[in-house]
């Protein structure tokens, strides 16, 4: 076994968007999300002609108004939201944007950028995970460390690394389950 790997590379800001989008499912479950957009009006407009409001052009005219106001409003404020909380991720990462160099070791991580370096140990880190396209190392601070499948030259380097980090950080963790 190697007694250290190290990568080095530099996110782009897509990176952070896929990463974004996958850890915040920003569309929701779908059916939900339909629920509560037509079928909440739907289920008060059945409700008042069900009690007898004999009005149904009144009804048709609120179901309309909620349907063509309502819903694009709902929409635009949680992409509003999303792109708020995507800057927010994009300035705490904006290190690995300018480029970063992780050095896996038995004892932990070592992240080398123009601004300094910093050492994580593997006890301090929550876990480990392998997306198709990326790797991530979570620390207790917040946001992963996010390495792209494409700064490895083969298959075999990224299985290599990828094998290494679960098996230094599932040494250390032997009461926690490996993502």
């Amino acid at each position: 076994m190697v007694d250290e790997l190290s990568i080095t590379y530099r996110l782009k800001r897509r990176d952070l968007w896929l990463l974004y989008k996958s850890q915040n499912k920003i569309t929701g479950n779908k059916y939900v999300n339909l629920f509560i957009m037509l079928g909440i009006p739907l289920l008060l407009a059945i409700s008042l002609i069900y009690k007898g409001d004999e009005n149904i052009v009144a009804i048709i005219i609120y179901f309309l108004v909620y349907v063509l106001v309502f819903i694009p409003i709902t929409i635009l404020v949680r992409l509003i939201i999303n792109l708020i909380k995507f800057q927010g991720m994009t300035r705490r990462k904006r290190r690995s944007l300018k480029g970063v160099t992780l050095t896996l070791s038995e004892k932990g991580v070592m992240e080398k950028t123009e601004d300094g370096s910093k050492f994580i140990s593997w006890k301090d880190i929550e876990g480990v995970d392998s997306k198709e396209k990326y790797f991530l190392i979570y620390v207790e601070q917040g946001e992963p460390y996010i390495i792209p499948k494409r700064y490895f030259k083969t298959a075999a380097q990224w299985n290599e690394f990828v094998g290494f980090a679960f098996t230094c950080w599932s040494h250390d963790q032997t009461g926690k389950r490996i993502r």
